[in-house]
């Protein structure tokens, strides 16, 4: 008896021991900080930040990578001279952030704005050209220097872990070389998994994907000059390094593109840069893309994202010049984006042509700066149908829900929805309908109207095409409640007399 009590006593404090021991690792585990690393040892930095990562007593210091303006490609004219850099990490629970600003006369330590600016992060200066401050949730963040500082903005990344990089002893998983080309037909035959470590890597300009391939996982530190096509479905492109379409020509393929064929693609975790044309185009029903970050679209043409029916964006950072979201199929999920807009395109684009399309859903969308200019085109507001003469017509849009919209600089456009007039009086636009579309939570800010192609725009096409049940529910245009009383001057809507019964103010 004596002995099984002392046995007894023996495996309870084991088990003790375990379970504190185990809780110790847990919460290490959980403590630890993972920023992603350079390429290579002379791969070029950005030349304007320092950041360190800290939780805890454990820092790392980031590695930040630089985008310029391109130089050739229509607007190329308008961000001369810009670039925006970037840098990114995983991590879980609040983190310190240490941005350091290196020696440079382009940027300004005052009014430091981080953005979204509803989060309300407030940094402190700790040396003269340094501040810190705390994130207490994953997401991507603008960190602004001074009025001009979005010239050369910086943009952190605070991404979730990895749980399923791929083994590198499997049969199945071919490891990509730094700097060496790739042969589709010779190479990529039994392999199920592309896996590109860390390194620079130039796939030539576009790879097809081989019918095998399943897979293709960019590691932390990889950095891929190219861009892919993926023709065939149920393709995952994942991991935390950088595709970058800055060696192509303008307009010479989409960064990331599938056609309708490859369905239940799942793009998630990459940075996609500098792109030649779309960032990301699936075409393909049921497509997932969360948690990339797409920097880097300075010139027309620069959309963000599509994706066909039932796709789902979520957690995406949106840098465009073009169109950067296009809702142009049923049952499509936008949730949790940001969005950098800049002088071209809309941030989020019903359609260039009359479309039929339902269930639509875009909640919690930050759109962080919008840069068009006063003489902009008729595709430039928040929410945008371009409806272009002579596409297709007639057809109708409904079961629409924009949610949790916020809008930090000031527009000239809200929402233009106008089916005639797009551009400054021309004939343009098309038969068309909206139908059961609620507009509720959103906080904008805007410019009064300055011309009669500014502000919130309705325009039916007849007395057959037009609106109907149009709902807008606590929307709040410079801080003042739109009501039905004030939707004119406070809100700056144009509604004409024969559809203002179809669009109500609660």
């Amino acid at each position: 008896m004596m002995l099984r009590k002392l046995l007894f006593g023996y495996y309870c404090v084991a088990l003790f021991q375990l379970i504190f021991l185990t809780g110790l690792f847990s919460v290490h585990i959980y403590a630890a900080i993972s920023t992603y690393p350079a390429p290579q040892a002379d791969f070029p930095a950005s030349p304007f930040y320092k950041v360190t990562i800290s939780q805890g007593k454990e820092s790392r210091l980031g590695f930040v990578y630089l985008s310029r303006a391109r130089t050739e490609g229509p607007g190329a004219q308008f961000v001369e001279g810009r670039t925006l850099s970037y840098t990114g990490f995983m991590a879980t629970g609040i983190v310190t952030v240490e941005v350091e600003l290196l020696p440079n006369e382009q940027l300004n330590t005052a009014e430091v704005v981080i953005r979204p600016t509803r989060f309300s992060i407030s940094p402190t200066m700790f040396t003269e050209r340094a501040v810190r401050f705390e994130l207490s949730r994953e997401g991507q963040f603008v960190v602004e220097f001074g009025p001009e500082g979005y010239r050369h903005a910086l943009i952190i990344a605070y991404d979730p872990w990895e749980t399923n990089a791929p083994d590198l002893n499997c049969k199945d998983v071919k490891l990509i070389q730094a700097d060496g080309k790739i042969d589709p037909a010779a190479d990529l035959r039994e392999e199920h998994t592309l896996y590109f470590g860390s390194g620079v890597h130039d796939l030539g300009g576009r790879l097809d994907l081989p019918a095998g391939i399943k897979r293709v996982y960019l590691a932390p530190g990889a950095f891929v000059y190219g861009a892919f096509y993926i023709g065939h479905p149920d393709v995952v492109i994942d991991g935390r390094g950088v595709l970058c379409s800055g060696r192509l020509q303008h307009r010479e393929a989409h960064s990331i593109e599938t056609p309708p064929e490859a369905k239940r693609v799942i793009i998630e975790g990459i940075t996609v840069t500098d792109y030649a044309k779309f960032a990301i185009r699936t075409l393909g029903r049921d497509n997932v893309v969360r948690w990339v970050k797409c920097i880097g679209g300075w010139v027309y043409n620069a959309d963000g994202l599509v994706g066909w029916a039932g796709t789902t964006l979520r957690h995406n950072f949106i840098h465009a010049d073009d169109d950067a979201v296009k809702l142009y199929d049923d049952h499509v999920l936008v949730e949790d984006c940001v969005i950098w807009q800049m002088t071209n395109g809309a941030c989020l684009q019903l359609g260039w042509t009359s479309l039929a399309v339902r269930g639509v859903r875009v909640r919690n969308i930050d759109v962080v700066r919008a840069e068009w200019r006063s003489t902009g085109g008729a595709n430039n507001s928040v929410i945008n149908l371009r409806l272009a003469s002579g596409t297709a017509s007639g057809n109708t849009q409904s079961d629409f829900l924009f949610e949790n919209i916020f809008v930090e600089t000031p527009v000239d456009r809200l929402l233009d929805l106008r089916f005639t007039g797009k551009k400054n009086d021309m004939i343009d636009g098309g038969p068309h309908r909206l139908q059961d579309f609620c507009f509720r939570n959103i906080h904008a800010r805007m410019k009064a109207p300055a011309t009669s192609y500014t502000g919130n725009l309705f325009q039916p096409y007849n007395e057959q095409y037009g609106y109907r049940n149009i709902r807008f529910e606590n929307l709040y245009i410079n801080g003042i409640h739109i009501t039905g009383n004030n939707y004119r001057e406070a809100g700056y809507f144009k509604i004409p007399d024969e559809v203002r019964g179809e669009i109500s103010f609660f």
